[in-house]
């Protein structure tokens, strides 16, 4: 899944990891639990090296995005911490100037995450009917 161009053209690639627990949860209820964590690796890609003919693999980190949802002490229950290549962040990026957040909060399938794009997620949402009223999905 890519959100953006990466270097030379090529697709960024983006890998979503989250704990275990949550997703058990998810598979069980068809949301996601308090404390829930995400982790979204993004890399640059490349298409030409070593025996690739055709396609885009991932070649460089270029950063880490968390996904967090936590009741009590987000207003808006997810927030984002962005982590650059060379940089730290301690404290969430603010909803109202965070494009992750309004992206997630307008297209999200299933509260914030995009259970759409991953097929065994949205057959788990679809059938414990989770899926966010009124978006319109594509199948």
């Amino acid at each position: 899944m890519s959100y953006s161009a990466g270097s030379n053209g090529n697709p960024q690639f983006t890998n979503v990891f989250v704990n275990p627990s949550s997703y058990d949860y998810f598979v069980a209820n068809g949301k996601w639990p308090d404390k829930t964590m995400f982790v979204l690796e993004e890399y640059d890609s490349t298409s030409h090296g070593s025996i690739n003919k055709s396609g885009s693999y991932q070649e460089r980190l270029g950063g880490l995005v968390v996904e967090v949802k936590d009741e009590r002490r987000f207003p808006d229950k997810w927030a984002y911490f962005a982590f650059g290549a060379d940089k730290k962040t301690t404290t969430p990026i603010a909803p109202p100037q965070n494009a992750c957040w309004k992206c997630h909060e307008d297209h999200a399938a299933v509260e914030h995450t995009f259970v759409q794009f991953y097929p065994e997620t949205l057959k788990i949402a679809r059938a414990k009917g989770t899926i966010k009223p009124g978006l319109k999905l594509e199948n």
